[in-house]
């Protein structure tokens, strides 16, 4: 049983669990699943053991339940460079990647982050979800019943049954875990703005008219991130040049002086659309009167309307980095290599840890600098070991990468 578990501590994947129990000679099936069933029961009930002792919850014993069963597969053992998810393609698992929030008063924000890990305990969700006494923003992604199960949980509280779900679909998880954490603010902000007080919101079909009737006293704005921008965009649309949006109070001045507010249209959007929320407040602040919100955001728009009117893909804060707004529709890419200027739409962070850099990269150039960003960040002291891979993700924290070996 020691032996079995040592060599589940070293072997990764399925067919390195083979290689290491079979490493001299072939051997037929029967026999690998004869030799290889005797290993993982011996290796789960060590691992289980082994976490009982250390009080990990029973979360991690689910995970790790769901993790040893995905090397009973054939088609794990047999194609060792496809996806290891543990079973045929008619079996695999369907994940739903959730985007919501809802503004609604909440008296005791860390009861509901409390409820939501004791809901989340035996449930394969991964989850970034945000809590505070204006609301919730959440994004999660979730096996598909337990996704159904928690939309039906949600809806019971007369607080969050109106909750509009944008749901996208997936083969695995796209979070690393299950995250819920109180935040004084949903969106950073530190400037007072009320949601009651926002623009007009703007169905997908109305905001598509509104596009292709758009006149010159019609300003249509994106209010996300640079890198966000960079991979796709609305055509037309006017990014502010802000090096962080809780400078946001200050550009709608500017734009208040540069423009005739009582005139001038507004149209905002954003990826989900909670911050077109709070920004479209400020607008209506500063003067605009005339202001409206893509109801939303992108995601619903895309899911509605394709990509219409729509260049490039969507940037989104999960694994998956950078989707076409329509799974029904292939993206243009319009966003170029950091290092070449070939056209690319792959994100990577830079390998060096001190860096971090998020940067769009070809395959080339990302073999060529070992997924750094720069030269002098492929010489640094901490770096992430470079794996090759059509879809790579996002950075884990620095700790994550304390006992592998760097490049």
């Amino acid at each position: 049983m020691a032996k079995s578990w040592a060599m589940f501590s070293m072997a990764r994947t399925a067919d390195e669990i083979v290689l290491r129990t079979f490493p001299r000679q072939p051997v037929g099936w029967d026999g690998v699943m004869g030799r290889l069933s005797v290993i993982l029961i011996e290796g789960l009930f060590v691992f289980r053991t082994y976490i009982i002792s250390r009080s990990i919850t029973s979360r991690s014993v689910f995970l790790a339940e769901k993790t040893f069963s995905c090397c009973l597969s054939p088609e794990a053992l047999y194609f060792p460079s496809k996806k290891r998810l543990g079973a045929p393609m008619e079996q695999r698992k369907k994940y739903y990647v959730l985007a919501f929030y809802c503004f609604t008063p909440i008296e005791n924000p860390h009861e509901e982050v409390a409820k939501h890990h004791e809901f989340f305990k035996t449930r394969d969700i991964c989850s970034r979800i945000y809590i505070s006494y204006q609301g919730i923003n959440a994004q999660m992604s979730a096996e598909e019943s337990h996704a159904k199960e928690y939309m039906d949980w949600m809806r019971q509280d007369s607080r969050f049954a109106n909750i509009d779900f944008k749901i996208h679909f997936a083969d695995e998880q796209v979070f690393p875990r299950a995250t819920v954490k109180f935040r004084q603010q949903l969106v950073a902000l530190d400037h007072d703005a009320n949601p009651v007080e926002g623009g007009d919101h703007v169905s997908a079909s109305e905001w598509k008219k509104m596009l292709e009737q758009k006149d010159p006293d019609t300003i249509l704005l994106d209010v996300r991130n640079d890198y966000e921008w960079k991979v796709g965009h609305f055509e037309g649309a006017i990014k502010p040049k802000l090096d962080i949006f809780r400078k946001f109070p200050e550009y709608a001045k500017q734009l208040s002086d540069q423009y005739d507010a009582k005139k001038t249209k507004v149209m905002m959007y954003c990826t989900g659309g909670i911050r077109c929320e709070l920004y479209s407040a400020l607008m209506k602040k500063v003067g605009f009167e005339q202001v409206y919100q893509l109801d939303g955001g992108v995601i619903k728009y895309g899911l509605e309307e394709g990509q219409s009117h729509w260049k490039g893909k969507l940037f989104v804060f999960d694994d998956r980095l950078a989707v076409p707004i329509s799974p029904k529709e292939d993206s243009e890419v319009i966003s170029v290599c950091h290092h070449c200027g070939a056209p690319s739409d792959i994100y990577y962070n830079c390998a060096n840890m001190d860096c971090n850099e998020l940067f769009t990269c070809c395959p080339s150039c990302a073999d060529q600098y070992k997924g750094c960003c720069q030269e002098s960040c492929a010489h640094a002291e901490r770096l992430r070991p470079y794996e090759k891979t059509e879809k790579p993700k996002p950075f884990r924290k620095w700790y994550h990468y304390e006992n592998v070996k760097t490049q």
